[in-house]
């Protein structure tokens, strides 16, 4: 961001926040990684947490997993697309490994989030008519990038808050699906925060899972769901809708979105039981 002179005033935000991280990352050494790594798994088997599914830059995916026979925790490898879907280079890269590319889910952005007013939305936020967030990539663009790994059988995943980006992931996985169908592909969307009714029945249909993360609800919407309202007003009813994804038979992961949230498990649990709209609790058993 700049300025009203035009000087830039050091805050960055989406969708150059992507580029950002991965020029730090690369900054660090391969040992430095690791160590990172390593401090991390300390921190989550505190708390009952054996597996962790890494979603990182390739080049910081590559030096964390030349470790994992070292690890207390089993690594899940998850490679996190760098910039937009145009650049298809990391993804060319791993490709070409036989071995990583059975094991890894391809992740890329959609949209933003709603407190950074860039979470992609059908109607503006709150007190900004204009303002409707915004898509990172084209559909042609997410299409040819997630088409790629299907073909090559891999899973993908889409970072997803709002509603028109739920929109943009669901049309596109239809389209793939509908092109080259495949079985269990467990294709996933990350956060699913704002769905509509609709689009919860549409990824029952097509088989999709669902990363979604209980301790939102404490961190950033509120147990009084008034932390977001003053971005997407009453439509934060609407968001981390458990109950009704479960009753539609969809596959829902409740992960920490670390370090967004804390790697506590048993607390998650405890926060989608007492979810702050009633009728979208779930039971301590399909919490566990």
């Amino acid at each position: 961001l700049t300025d009203e002179s035009g000087k830039m005033n050091g805050m960055v935000v989406d969708p150059a926040c992507a580029d950002v991280g991965e020029k730090a990352f690369a900054l660090l050494e391969d040992s430095e990684m690791i160590e990172g790594f390593r401090r991390l798994e300390d921190y989550a088997v505190q708390y009952g947490v054996t597996t962790i599914f890494a979603k990182e830059y390739l080049f910081a995916l590559k030096a964390i997993l030349s470790q994992r026979n070292t690890y207390k925790t089993t690594v899940k490898p998850m490679m996190r697309t760098p910039g937009g879907c145009a650049d298809h280079r990391d993804l060319d890269v791993l490709l070409c490994d036989e071995e990583l590319k059975k094991e890894t889910t391809v992740c890329t952005f959609v949209d933003g989030a709603f407190d950074g007013w860039s979470a992609a939305n059908f109607e503006p936020y709150e007190g900004q008519p204009l303002n409707f967030g915004m898509l990172y990539n084209t559909d042609e663009q997410l299409y040819s990038y997630l088409k790629k790994a299907h073909d090559n059988g891999m899973q993908v995943s889409c970072h997803a808050i709002g509603d028109y980006g739920i929109e943009q992931v669901l049309n596109v996985y239809e389209r793939i699906l509908r092109e080259s169908p495949r079985e269990d592909h467990r294709h996933r969307i990350e956060h699913f925060e704002m769905p509509t009714k609709y689009q919860i029945r549409r990824t029952a249909k097509l088989g999709c899972a669902c990363g979604m993360q209980p301790l939102l609800l404490e961190v950033c919407e509120g147990m009084d769901m008034e932390g977001y309202r003053i971005f997407i007003g009453d439509r934060v009813k609407r968001c981390s809708p458990y109950r009704s994804c479960l009753d539609e038979g969809i596959l829902v992961g409740g992960g920490s979105d670390y370090s967004v949230t804390e790697m506590r498990p048993l607390h998650a649990i405890r926060i989608a039981m007492e979810h702050p709209v009633e009728n979208e609790r779930i039971s301590l058993f399909e919490g566990l």
